[in-house]
């Protein structure tokens, strides 16, 4: 369509009057050089939905209990899964249930050359050490420990030098003490958009 420059009475879009924006209103656009009209609502049509997530899509919240307890049911059979009328329609709390990973205790990591298997289990939480019992000086028991009980004392010995030793309250088996490798963490809420 061609314009008629005798009823332009406009040069800039500054000079039109301010109206408010409705779904209604009409937004002018081109196609190559020829000009043509649509509504804001045909407009939005062609905009995916603002919540159109992908099946497995994963997102990491910093929240606190309430919103978990507001957004996610806590009990029952659909433990976990997002509530309706919550914020996370379709989503479910990613513990090993409702066909997500557990990510109870666990960090993420990251694919590549390394770790290549998808799902894959690394690592543990928790490693029990053992310590050999030659080697050490043996400390004294004090305050009568029960049985099994490892006694580790550090100080100065006779001639003043340092020391440190572990002993083993009893007379079977190697000294042994579990101790935890985890790093400081925070607990997130990690959730996954079901398929």
């Amino acid at each position: 369509m061609a314009i008629d420059p005798t009823i332009i009475t406009t040069v800039r879009a500054d000079q039109l009057p301010v109206a408010p924006l409705t779904n209604e209103s009409i937004v002018m656009h081109a196609i190559g050089e020829t000009l043509y009209q649509a509504t804001v609502d045909e407009l939005i049509a062609l905009l995916p939905p603002g919540n159109a997530y992908k099946p497995y899509e994963t997102k990491i919240l910093y929240v606190t209990d309430l919103y978990v307890q507001n957004n996610f049911e806590t009990s029952g059979v659909n433990k976990g899964l997002a509530k309706p009328d919550g914020l996370w329609p379709g989503w479910a709390i990613m513990d090993g249930v409702h066909d997500t990973a557990n990510m109870d205790g666990a960090i993420p990591l990251g694919y590549g050359a390394t770790y290549n298997t998808m799902r894959q289990e690394v690592g543990e939480n928790n490693k029990s050490v053992v310590l050999p019992t030659s080697g050490f000086p043996v400390g004294e028991a004090t305050n009568n420990p029960p049985s099994g009980r490892l006694i580790v004392s550090s100080g100065l010995d006779e001639s003043g030098e340092f020391f440190e030793s572990i002993k083993k309250v009893g007379n079977t088996g190697a000294p042994s003490i579990t101790f935890s490798i985890m790093q400081k963490s925070r607990v997130m809420l990690y959730i996954m958009f079901l398929p």
